[in-house]
């Protein structure tokens, strides 16, 4: 049952985008145009992104983000 539970929320996480999409599909066409118009900025923006994580990786300090991390996190389970 609960390998049910997992395959089907992982269909619904799947597809869940490519049906909002559908249902949205002029909210899509705007973000689109917005996209496009924002093109550079949105390349700068991840390409310091993809450098600050390749920083933070070089130094270490990554590790050290994902072990603070751990302590918030800790005693999550999921209800699963």
């Amino acid at each position: 049952m609960r390998g049910l539970v997992l395959v089907l929320a992982y269909c619904a996480g799947l597809g869940a985008p490519f049906v909002l999409i559908a249902l949205g599909t002029q909210w899509a066409v705007r973000t689109t145009v917005w996209m496009r118009r924002h093109i550079r900025a949105l390349q700068i923006v991840g390409g310091v992104m993809l450098l600050s994580l390749g920083v933070l990786l070089v130094t270490g300090l990554w590790g050290s983000f994902i072990a603070w991390m751990r302590g918030p996190i800790a005693g999550y389970t999921l209800p699963l």
